[in-house]
């Protein structure tokens, strides 16, 4: 069942990481600190595979779109 498009998925990945990476930063989490580093990875880990996967917003497609949700 397709609830969204995919490339309205796309941009909630990107939206999604990059709220993560900036959140310790608005929040002024301490920069060292373990949950503001967690936070940081988990943003850039999903702009990883965001840039990886088959779909339009996708600039080097490898992993394909239905593998996503195993990521996850």
């Amino acid at each position: 069942m397709k609830i969204i498009s995919i490339r309205s998925h796309g941009l909630l990945d990107y939206l999604f990481a990059s709220t993560l990476i900036a959140l310790p930063f608005v929040e002024s989490w301490e920069p060292s600190g373990l949950p503001a580093q967690v936070i940081v990875i988990i943003g850039l880990l999903t702009i990883a595979y965001s840039l990886v996967t088959k779909y339009e917003l996708g600039p080097v497609k490898v992993i394909p779109f239905s593998r996503v949700a195993l990521v996850r």
